[in-house]
């Protein structure tokens, strides 16, 4: 706290920010129950240092943490975050994925009922690099993810999103960088700073939505993924799930997904549904966001007026073998190409 003490009275600051998922695991195993309060006491001891320096400085200062994207990971770990919401310590919660890839499925609106009997505001957060499974290839955001990414969590009730890591001078740290929709190129960059806050700019902007993982359990769990997803010949269906947030009328909705197969598959080689409606492929062409190296299978969306903030996608083959190894939703508003 000493350094937290000198920063709050040297410097007239509006706020004061706690990065909690660096690193999550701040107790021996076997004690994360015990760091609980542990934890509880060490906030309690930070509000009390930023109440001292309002005093000091004659305004409120405000305190936000970064956690994990779920409140139970956080909890296990020994965060009480609604804890620490209810004794008034904590002003502003964002919770994002740790690093590998971000994750646009956090739950916003449980986040939103922990926090907000207590006047918490709550934010998800972007992480810069985009993978869609452990082991799968990783490239820095595209520019159409994050816009996705910021209509999801807008669209589920975030009061705002928060960008980890997107400064415009690491292009030359990140892997497979060289595309034309890299987050990280300037007027991309610059975009995204225009738009990513408000919700109607981006839900009304060409946006894709990918399938990737939660990159951090807690340590005795697993880190899982749905992808890969083998399509053996003669199985049964399976199902995916995919945040899209809302769609505007008129829209193009699109399923793209990167195939692995011994030939080229046509339309007959699939059965696929989206939210119970079929789809038909109507192309193939290079994924966009170039974390797949696999053709892109594109299917149209003809029905989407009853989507809620997210789709279900069932597949099975007909008969060929393949296997799925990225899925995403593309929409594309009326009028997109005018920016």
């Amino acid at each position: 706290t000493a350094y937290i003490r000198e920063t709050v009275t040297r410097y007239d600051v509006d706020g004061f920010e706690l990065d909690l998922t660096r690193e999550m695991m701040s107790f021996r195993p076997g004690f994360e129950s015990h760091g609980i309060e542990i934890m509880n006491r060490f906030m309690r001891e930070v509000k009390a240092i930023l109440r001292e320096a309002e005093i000091q400085h004659g305004h409120s200062i405000k305190l936000s943490v970064l956690v994990h994207a779920s409140p139970e990971v956080n909890y296990n770990a020994g965060f009480d975050v609604t804890q620490w919401a209810a004794d008034g310590l904590i002003d502003v919660v964002v919770a994002l994925p740790r690093w590998q890839t971000v994750n646009a499925d956090i739950p916003v609106q449980i986040w939103q009922k922990l926090l907000t009997p207590y006047g918490v505001k709550f934010a998800a957060g972007h992480q810069i690099l985009l993978s869609p499974y452990p082991g799968g290839k990783v490239a820095p955001s595209s520019i159409d993810t994050v816009i996705g990414n910021a209509a999801v969590y807008l669209s589920k009730g975030a009061e705002f999103t928060y960008l980890y890591n997107y400064m415009d001078n690491t292009g030359k740290l990140m892997p497979n960088s060289d595309f034309e929709q890299n987050t990280l190129r300037k007027e991309n960059l610059q975009k995204i700073f225009r738009v990513a806050g408000d919700k109607q700019a981006v839900c009304n902007s060409l946006r894709r939505h990918v399938l990737t993982y939660d990159d951090y359990p807690n340590y005795w769990n697993r880190v899982t993924a749905r992808l890969p997803i083998e399509c053996p010949r003669k199985e049964g269906f399976e199902s995916v799930r995919l945040p899209v947030g809302e769609i505007p009328d008129r829209a193009e909705v699109y399923l793209i997904m990167g195939i692995a197969a011994e030939e080229r598959l046509i339309n007959d080689d699939f059965e696929v549904y989206v939210n119970c409606s079929p789809v038909e492929l109507c192309a193939t062409e290079p994924i966009a966001t170039n974390v797949c190296d696999d053709p892109g299978y594109v299917f149209k969306v003809k029905t989407y007026a009853d989507i809620m903030n997210y789709v279900v996608v069932e597949l099975r083959t007909t008969g060929k073998a393949f296997k799925v190894n990225y899925m995403e939703i593309l929409i594309k508003p009326e009028l997109s190409g005018k920016d």
